[in-house]
């Protein structure tokens, strides 16, 4: 792995979301690239992984209301609003 994923990767598995989720890749390459894309989503929009997940909770938890699409209206806003390169929105 590389050395930014090395740093990474510890501070990934301090969340128990994203320890269950990267127990079920299995490409080492795929690893590495997720580790880094997901704690760049995560910087960008001030969120660790758990977190994350309890916004996508909450969000199935009051359908019908403003929070429904959060995590959703989320991701968008960090795609559309965060000059990401080509190749970064890409993989993204």
């Amino acid at each position: 792995m590389s050395r930014m994923t090395d740093e990474t990767l510890p501070w990934m598995l301090t969340f128990n979301s994203a320890k269950t989720w990267l127990d079920t890749i299995r490409s080492e390459r795929t690893k590495e690239i997720y580790v880094l894309r997901l704690k760049q989503y995560c910087d960008g929009v001030s969120k660790n992984p758990d977190e994350l997940i309890a916004l996508k909770i909450d969000g199935l938890r009051n359908v019908a209301t403003s929070k429904e699409f959060q995590a959703e209206a989320l991701l968008n806003d960090y795609l559309y609003h965060n000059n990401l390169t080509s190749n970064g929105s890409a993989h993204c």
